[in-house]
């Protein structure tokens, strides 16, 4: 089962992809979740933004159209949340790790 590594790719990108590569040096299956909603990901995402926005009822066009941060920071923990809990559900989840800032740590810990 996998760990998944929830952050926000255009900003934090780089910086999972290192914790992505290290566990999987162990032998360690990862997921990475993409949670950011304006800039470009630097990496490829195994969830990606569309999916978690989708998980929260919300389209990433429509959070992007508004601009409000604190609304995509909402979105984003809510729609880890669910994605998170139905993978725990089904036994596909073995752990969660995040990596952000204060709204990175707030999508994260949702999860």
């Amino acid at each position: 089962m996998p760990i998944y590594l929830i952050g926000t790719l255009d900003t934090k990108g780089r910086e999972l992809a290192w914790v992505r590569d290290l566990l999987q040096q162990l032998g360690l299956p990862t997921r990475i979740v993409d949670a950011g909603c304006l800039g470009e990901p630097v990496i490829k995402a195994d969830v990606d933004r569309s999916q978690v926005f989708a998980a929260a009822g919300v389209s990433l066009e429509e959070l992007r159209s508004v601009g409000d941060r604190g609304r995509a920071v909402t979105a984003a923990a809510e729609g880890v949340a669910r994605l998170i809990r139905a993978a725990h559900a089904a036994g596909a989840c073995d752990g969660v790790l995040g990596i952000g800032g204060s709204a990175g740590t707030t999508i994260a810990t949702a999860g």
